[in-house]
């Protein structure tokens, strides 16, 4: 059984960690490969390298595979609609090229942006767990972090990133695996979208003509809550498509190789 996990990395390194100290140690699932996504902030950067060695030392099979992004914030929609499409990417590259059986999401490291991008995701591409993390004593958490701040930046620049682990090992274990009493885990529902359906709604949303509105075999509600969203323009005869729905239908091209 191949288990993968994928999951955006913020300024909190460790809820990272924490994913696969629950899978491990709660679910007795062995997670082969995980997927960290981050921004190109360096305090991230430095929080993915301290997972990596983090994970290591104690969970040593387990494999790290970090996508980097070009820009330190999502913070406009041409940096959403990339976030989207390497996420899409990442989603669909463990289902088909890596065959992965189980995939989990853990939505807790990223911006607020980044977890409704990647749960929408998880009912398109089909993923087996949403996953939400929740510290029981905040404060203690990110004084703890702060405390940690100047060495967990420091992995960043170490020539020898395990051995840097090791000899601040008994402060980073600390921060980076808690008692499980410490902090509890969400699993959120996830609705699949049919493929028919969406295998409809990608054709139509990746068309540079104007359908005929009589002749697509989309339910007329699911037509009108797309042109709700500004994807597409409903006129009498035809279906045209908007800006919005051609870029949406863009960053979500791979998920074409799954219907």
């Amino acid at each position: 059984m191949r288990i993968a996990g994928i999951a955006p990395i913020g300024f909190s390194p460790p809820v990272i960690t924490e994913f696969i100290q629950y899978l491990y140690e709660v679910k007795d699932e062995k997670l082969r490969d995980l997927v960290l996504i981050a921004t190109s902030h360096n305090f991230v950067k430095a929080g993915v390298y301290l997972v990596i060695e983090a994970l290591k030392d104690r969970y040593p099979k387990v494999r790290v595979h970090p996508i980097f992004l070009n820009f330190e914030d999502v913070n406009d929609e041409d940096k959403m609609y990339e976030f989207l499409k390497i996420s899409c990417n990442a989603l669909v590259d463990q289902k088909l090229k890596y065959k992965s059986d189980i995939i989990h999401l853990c939505i807790s490291g990223g911006r607020k942006e980044e977890t409704a991008l990647l749960t929408l995701l998880a009912q398109l591409v089909g993923v087996n767990t949403v996953m939400h993390f929740i510290i029981s004593d905040v404060k203690t958490f990110n004084e703890e972090i702060e405390r940690l701040k100047k060495d967990i930046e420091n992995i960043l620049e170490a020539d020898d990133k395990e051995s840097y682990y090791k000899s601040k090992k008994d402060r980073f274990d600390k921060l980076m695996y808690p008692e499980l009493s410490f902090y509890s885990a969400i699993e959120i529902p996830i609705l699949p979208y049919p493929k028919e359906e969406l295998s409809k709604i990608m054709k139509l949303l990746k068309s540079k003509k104007p359908f005929n509105r009589f002749n697509i075999n989309i339910d007329e509600d699911i037509l009108r809550k797309l042109s709700l969203n500004k994807l597409v323009r409903l006129g009498s005869k035809r279906i045209y498509i908007l800006e919005k729905g051609q870029k949406f239908s863009s960053a979500l091209s791979s998920i074409q190789k799954l219907l």
